[in-house]
């Protein structure tokens, strides 16, 4: 049963590596903007505030329109409401576009400031993205926007892992129990989808799943390591939504 828990880890992880690979950049949740929460914090060393009116970078803004997932006013792009909407394909790997946003890595597009989009989420999720977005920093935005949707992924696999740690604790270690209630909550289509995307909601539900896990630990047995860990985990999900 261990090496059945093994194998269904790395697929969880193999399928998660799909999802973040073949879904276009800006069509998870509100990717663009917690990217633009990156970007500017990368550029200004902190989040952006209530006195910040322009906080999304050109190149963000510049690819959003080329893209077609620039917003209205009434939060709606190109592909809101319109399933037959494609962008043209084209006759090789390289999208219609890609060439030209993949330029602006080269300019200034990045360092400018444009319009007011970007979140405002506390940093615990941004911190480790803003490192990863420095690290590649001279690379074009479909590099970077891909290495911190591995973060996001590494926190989805701690997500399923836990789930299936308080799967075995309510279960009495039954093994098989465990597995189920991970598959659950890691073949969810919607949880996938929402969770390899860059978005703070990844770590938001790692914290919850961990409170819950912590919870069900305290009702078994009351711990002072236990409960530490606990507030702990209240005092990081504060700085994570």
């Amino acid at each position: 049963m261990k090496k059945t828990a093994l194998l269904f880890f790395i697929t969880v992880t193999f399928n998660g590596f799909l999802w973040l690979l073949i879904t276009p950049i800006w069509h998870t949740p509100d990717e663009q903007s917690h990217f633009g929460q990156v970007a500017f914090m990368a550029e200004k060393g902190r989040k952006p505030d209530g006195w910040d009116k322009y906080d999304l970078t050109n190149e963000i803004l510049i690819s959003e329109r080329l893209l077609g997932t620039e917003r209205d006013k009434l939060g709606n792009n190109k592909f809101t409401f319109h399933p037959e909407y494609r962008i043209e394909y084209t006759d090789n790997i390289i999208g219609k576009y890609e060439t030209r946003i993949s330029a602006l890595t080269n300019t200034d597009a990045k360092k400018i400031f444009v319009q007011e989009e970007s979140s405002r989420y506390p940093v615990l999720y941004y911190i480790p993205a803003q490192i990863i977005y420095n690290i590649f920093y001279n690379q074009d935005i479909f590099i970077r926007v891909f290495f911190i949707r591995i973060w996001s992924l590494i926190v989805l696999i701690g997500t399923v892992f836990i789930t299936y740690k308080l799967g075995k604790l309510i279960s009495n270690n039954n093994l098989l129990f465990a597995l189920v209630l991970a598959m659950l909550v890691s073949f969810q289509p919607m949880m996938m989808f929402a969770n390899i995307g860059v978005n703070s909601d990844a770590l938001g539900n790692l914290l919850f799943t961990l409170f819950l896990y912590l919870s069900v630990k305290i009702i078994h047995k009351v711990d002072i390591k236990i409960i530490l860990i606990y507030f702990f985990t209240i005092i990081l999900s504060i700085y994570t939504k």
